[in-house]
């Protein structure tokens, strides 16, 4: 099992945290309900800048959330070619469990020896369930396709 995970519950009406202590890190989002797309953006934008490296994305718009991410990093970049060292792995997932399965087991990868140990778990909800998430997470089955 990877490292213990940082839980934040974020949401349009509050402002984001600061999770740059975390740099490098990877991020699994958890979509639990609806966002406007400037806010789904301004939140790419918020990881990008904050050091992540590998983002998984699961539940509602979960490809728009990974498509977000890809194009934050092209637009810090102004759509050159982004730099070995800005580079972000994205993935979306059809099953939290896997997700988070993915996110310990296969998502540790280093870049550029740059080891990614920080996990944050990025809730997108109306309320917080940090107890629910984390044990969630560290219960993720070996998950077998």
């Amino acid at each position: 099992m990877t490292d213990e995970p940082a839980y934040f519950c974020i949401s349009p009406e509050q402002p984001l945290p600061d999770i740059s202590g975390y740099r490098p890190f990877k991020a699994v989002l958890i979509l639990e309900r609806e966002t406007p797309a400037d806010w789904r953006s301004n939140v790419a934008a918020w990881l990008v800048a904050a050091g992540c490296r590998y983002a998984m994305t699961w539940g509602i718009d979960n490809e728009a959330w990974h498509d977000e991410i890809d194009d934050a990093v092209h637009v810090k970049f102004d759509w050159e070619e982004v730099p070995d060292d800005h580079f972000i792995m994205t993935t979306w997932h059809e099953n939290l469990d896997e997700t988070f399965w993915f996110a310990q087991f296969c998502a540790y990868f280093s870049y550029d020896d740059v080891e990614l140990t920080n996990t944050l778990l990025v809730h997108v909800a109306d309320a917080p369930s940090a107890e629910t998430i984390v044990a969630r997470f560290r219960a993720a089955p070996d998950w077998e396709e």
